[in-house]
């Protein structure tokens, strides 16, 4: 009996060594449909390592490249509830965090900066140009593998002046810092967004991928764009939609 019990262990450990140390090119291999199916515009450029430490290189649509970096912490390997640590770097890009993943759910908790140039390399195409920085503090998105369960954390940008250009019209409008609060409203994910005085914009990011920005009166108010002063402050002035995976 306990030769069988040896070599029993001795298989699994030579699996679970197999496993680990596997190039992470095969591995993305039998996961790269999933990927595909969750997030769509997703694009993995380059990959090199193994399953337990490595790096690739991904762009979301027309961004920037980033790299991904990860390391599984080994001692949770063993509890087949892996723990990673992971960090995403680029230009303007930069991110700092740790997931951890069971059966039956999966969490990531991540803080970093975007600077305003990695949005740009995009917006400006759409004639928009923002200044300063977004600030990600304490974002934790925990999954049970089909949608989000929970979700929290903070979106902060450091305010300045947007320039709009439009048909040759350049205009320029300077906005106060504002705060974004990451929640889950029902199976919504939800950004609230305010300044000093109350609400300018919430962002809702549905299951089916669709993504809804309801910009307040009070938006057009602190931007010093016109408005009618029969209006509150809190009530929808635009609503824009998007398909964002």
């Amino acid at each position: 009996m306990r030769w069988l019990i040896f070599s029993a262990a001795a298989i699994l450990s030579f699996v679970a060594f197999l496993v680990m140390f596997a190039p992470a090119s095969v591995a993305w291999g039998l996961v790269r449909d999933d990927v595909n199916r969750a997030v769509s515009d997703l694009e993995l450029l380059a990959i090199d390592g193994t399953v337990w430490s490595g790096d690739a290189i991904v762009r979301y649509r027309e961004f920037p490249p980033a790299t991904l970096t990860w390391s599984l912490q080994p001692t949770s390997v063993l509890s087949l509830q892996p723990y990673i640590d992971l960090q995403l770097a680029g230009d303007g890009l930069a991110a700092n965090g740790s997931g951890h993943a069971s059966r039956t759910t999966a969490n990531v908790d991540l803080h970093g900066g975007i600077d305003a140039s990695y949005v740009n390399a995009v917006s400006t195409r759409y004639g928009l140009t923002f200044p300063g920085r977004l600030a990600v503090e304490n974002l934790l998105l925990t999954s049970d593998h089909r949608w989000l369960t929970e979700a929290s954390g903070q979106i902060n940008w450091s305010g300045g002046t947007v320039q709009i250009d439009v048909f040759q019209d350049v205009q320029l409008f300077t906005l106060p810092p504002l705060r974004g609060n990451l929640s889950l409203q029902g199976n919504v994910l939800r950004l609230d967004v305010t300044d000093d005085s109350g609400g300018v914009m919430v962002i809702d990011v549905k299951p089916d991928g669709w993504a809804v920005v309801d910009i307040k009166v009070r938006m057009l108010a602190v931007a010093g764009l016109p408005y009618a002063r029969t209006a509150s402050l809190d009530d929808t002035a635009l609503v824009l939609e998007e398909k964002i995976f």
